[in-house]
């Protein structure tokens, strides 16, 4: 029943609009083909600034195009609202118009629909217009040594189609997956026994002549015995110790986290803006020549978190340089030292980021590189860290291979794929972590990807 009102509205609209076209410039048949013609060829995009009580239409089509009524479609009470407008909205090919809603037509989105109608009698929705963004970060690769810092430019374009109600937008930096693995041996005492010995002592010591035997004519044998003066006894403590030899793991981010950036757009606009973002290293006491890693710089609504764009800049450790200078009347001396480092690994995802829809999978790929001469067998797996979909336990993990071969100098590589269960919460941000093993030498690395489960 309702639908039939609503189409009767609408149509008896559109008809009374084309009736009254026709009767204004009095065309006959043949001319209202035409006209008939003219309005299959109408394409307009119309978007709903809701806060700025306008509509903005965009003329895609071939024809220019009059409009001449606002319509509401009231589902909450079963009726439909028309309001003439005077004078017409003229929107030429290409062109576009921008509509105020008079303060005394009522249309609220999304329980009501909102439409433009044209003197033809083509009507056309009013959708919110929502917002883009795009960010590029440049240069796509630096190289920092320790305690430097690079320059990155970002450059945003935004296309805002509404008037934001909270229009704060952030630029952050994550720097997370640019670490630094340090192992060294250590020597330390296990156990230490103590044992007991009797000492006697005294204040001095003196000799004495003594007849110790006799021959057979009765004569002495003399000899001599050195004694002790005031002799005393002392108990004195013995200690025997064990050592034993370990190896201690050290990881520490060698990539400093940046200030964040904050943006505000109060109007609906498309711009571009560009920002710098310092990236600097670490001055670590242990330094890896040969690590790598990528910054991703993330553009995020600052109210409700989600995240809008992101690009990545590849991040390379130059040589651990420490410059020592001595001034004198004519001479600078400069020494450079590199400190190597010890075998391991990095595992780099090809995207940070991937969206999966609801009871679907997608893949990416994960980059196993050897560090320092590294060889051997690498265990992949992953963990759900945090996230509604986390929580609920709706996403799951499979790699193939699941253990990859990594020669010294070179990398392999394993294909992820990420699975949504049905029931995963859409719209939730969940953080995995991809860690990698070898079983065997203990050594082991992690890196961390975002899942923006979809419908």
């Amino acid at each position: 029943m309702f639908m039939t009102f609503i189409a009767v509205c609408i149509l008896s609209a559109a008809f009374i609009t084309m009736y009254l076209y026709l009767m204004q410039h009095g065309l006959s048949a043949t001319e209202a083909q035409r006209i008939y013609a003219e309005a299959a060829q109408e394409r307009l995009q119309a978007l709903l600034d809701r806060r700025a009580g306008e509509i903005i239409v965009n003329n895609t089509g071939g024809i220019g195009v009059a409009l001449k009524y606002l319509v509401c479609l009231k589902r909450a009470n079963n009726t439909a609202l028309i309001q003439e407008l005077r004078p017409l909205v003229i929107v030429p090919s290409g062109g576009g118009a921008v509509i105020p809603i008079p303060s005394n037509f009522t249309c609220s989105y999304p329980s009501e629909e909102l439409y433009v109608m044209s003197e033809r009698g083509n009507m056309f929705r009013a959708l919110p217009g929502g917002f883009s963004f795009e960010v590029e970060a440049s240069p796509a690769n630096v190289t920092l040594s320790r305690g430097g810092s690079a320059t990155i430019t970002l450059r945003l374009r935004a296309i805002l189609l509404e008037t934001p109600e909270n229009g704060v937008i952030l630029i952050v930096a994550d720097p997370g997956a640019c670490r630094m693995t340090n192992i060294t041996t250590v020597t330390r005492i296990a156990s230490i026994t103590y044992s007991n010995a009797t000492l006697i002592a005294g204040r001095t010591t003196s000799v004495v002549t003594v007849c110790t035997a006799q021959d057979n004519n009765g004569n002495c044998l003399w000899g001599i015995i050195t004694y002790i003066a005031d002799p005393t006894t002392i108990t004195a403590a013995n200690a025997s110790a064990i050592y034993t030899t370990e190896t201690l793991t050290r990881i520490n981010d060698f990539i400093a986290q940046p200030e964040p950036i904050t943006l505000t757009f109060t109007t609906r606009t498309t711009a571009t803006i560009t920002r710098t973002m310092i990236l600097g290293a670490r001055s670590l006491d242990y330094w890896d020549p040969l690590a790598s890693c990528y910054v991703w710089f993330r553009v995020m609504n600052a109210t409700g978190g989600s995240r809008l764009a992101e690009a990545g800049v590849k991040v390379l450790a130059g040589p651990a340089t420490i410059t020592a200078t001595t001034t004198t009347t004519t001479t600078t001396t400069t020494t450079t030292t590199t400190t190597p480092g010890a075998p391991g690994i990095i595992l780099e995802p090809s995207q940070g980021s991937i969206d999966v829809k609801r009871g679907q999978s997608a893949s990416i790929t994960i980059t196993i590189y050897s560090v320092n001469g590294y060889s051997g067998y690498v265990a992949l797996s992953a963990i759900c860290e945090s996230g509604p979909a986390c929580k609920a336990g709706k996403l799951s993990f499979s790699f193939n291979p699941d253990t990859v071969y990594v020669p010294a100098g070179g990398y392999a590589t394993s294909t992820m794929t990420i699975t949504a269960d049905e029931q995963a919460p859409v719209g939730s941000i969940n953080t995995v972590r991809i860690i990698g093993v070898d079983a065997s030498s203990g050594i082991s690395n992690s890196t961390t990807i975002t899942v923006n489960v979809t419908k």
